[in-house]
């Protein structure tokens, strides 16, 4: 498709290895970040830069996200531009663009550290579903098992058939010993209620703001 079409054509301009486009929804950019990781641990290569960008606010996008009832009846009116509100009903579209650099056996001391990574899916309909999120509490109950969690940093887009089934599911995965210093849970931000959904680049958007944090 069009996409691969780029990416191919930006290769041979910056005369670079191999190039992978990813299109998934909002998933696109994280799975970009997985598959990076994926190439640094079988593959021969020692650095893959990641890079995300998103231009929706566009009629078609606006509309259709309106069809789908995620969007807020009017942005001055009924818009609560803050994370994990509870009386957030949905979200605005932002353009954002974000790029994340992983490299093999780093020569300098590491910024930071991308201990693992999962994908899985468990979508039963385009925007809504399954309450009891069977996927993401498998995969968090593998990926919380690795040390204490400062912060956690969910999808939560502000709708209301996500955020609470998400958090749900993450407070029933994560375990006592992960709950931080004298029992406190890991701190909790989501940055959709401050700068917007960033759709495609929203996920690597938020990692890049975790690994700031």
């Amino acid at each position: 498709g069009p996409v691969s079409y780029v990416a191919d054509r930006l290769r041979q301009r910056l005369q670079i290895g191999p190039v992978r486009q990813v299109v998934a929804a909002c998933a696109s950019s994280l799975i970009g970040l997985h598959l990076a990781r994926q190439w640094l641990l079988h593959e021969q290569v020692q650095r893959v830069l990641v890079v995300t960008a998103e231009a929706a606010l566009v009629p078609m996008f606006l509309h259709s996200y309106q069809r789908l009832g995620v969007l807020p009846k009017g942005v001055s009116a009924e818009y609560r531009g803050l994370p994990l509100d509870e009386r957030r009903s949905g979200f605005v579209l932002t353009e954002v663009a974000a790029a994340m650099m992983l490299e093999r056996q780093p020569s300098r001391e590491p910024f930071a550290y991308l201990a693992d990574t999962a994908v899985a899916s468990e979508a039963n309909a385009l925007v809504r579903l399954s309450p009891v999120r069977p996927a993401l509490r498998h995969v968090a109950r593998r990926l919380f098992g690795g040390g204490p969690i400062d912060l956690l940093h969910p999808h939560a887009t502000g709708t209301v058939d996500n955020d609470a089934s998400e958090l749900a599911a993450y407070a029933a995965t994560l375990p006592p010993v992960d709950r931080g210093t004298e029992g406190r849970m890991p701190d909790l931000y989501a940055c959709k209620g401050a700068l917007g959904h960033g759709l495609g680049s929203a996920g690597l958007t938020a990692a890049v703001l975790a690994v700031l944090a």
